[in-house]
């Protein structure tokens, strides 16, 4: 699954057309995908947990479901920030590289609960993602 980014990582062309890099983009996709599919106990996406409260609960359950909701943020932002930082640490990604890494992994991901809504969320996340990604670069022109 993680073929064609170890052959694009391996590449020395500075090739960076979405034609190019889009192989590679996918492989990154279903490998962040897959991490959260395996972690998907922790993931803030599929247990609501940090902010559940469907039931009555006495104070140790609310306590072990917040710290394991938090753990779960946690947990999930290092997966996708350490495998996005590569990313854009190694090639000069385009517009919506990002959204579409995210919202394709966590849409894999929430799959399996039908738990479509908080994608719109994800999508606007990539979307200011990849605004930013572009900042810097406008900044040292001027």
């Amino acid at each position: 699954m993680t073929g064609p980014l170890r052959a694009a990582w391996v590449c020395t062309t500075n090739d960076s057309h979405w034609a190019a890099l889009l192989p590679a983009l996918l492989s990154l996709t279903l490998l962040l995908a897959l991490l959260s599919f395996f972690t998907a106990y922790a993931n803030p996406f599929t247990e609501l947990l940090a902010a559940q409260a469907a039931r009555p609960l006495d104070r140790q359950e609310i306590m072990a479901n917040q710290a394991l909701g938090i753990t779960g943020i946690l947990l999930q932002t290092g997966l996708m920030m350490g495998l996005l930082l590569l990313a854009v640490h190694r090639w000069s990604l385009k517009f919506g590289s990002l959204t579409l890494v995210l919202i394709i992994s966590t849409a894999l991901t929430v799959s399996t609960h039908t738990d479509f809504q908080l994608l719109p969320f994800v999508l606007g996340a990539g979307l200011i993602a990849d605004t930013l990604e572009f900042i810097p670069i406008c900044f040292v022109h001027l």
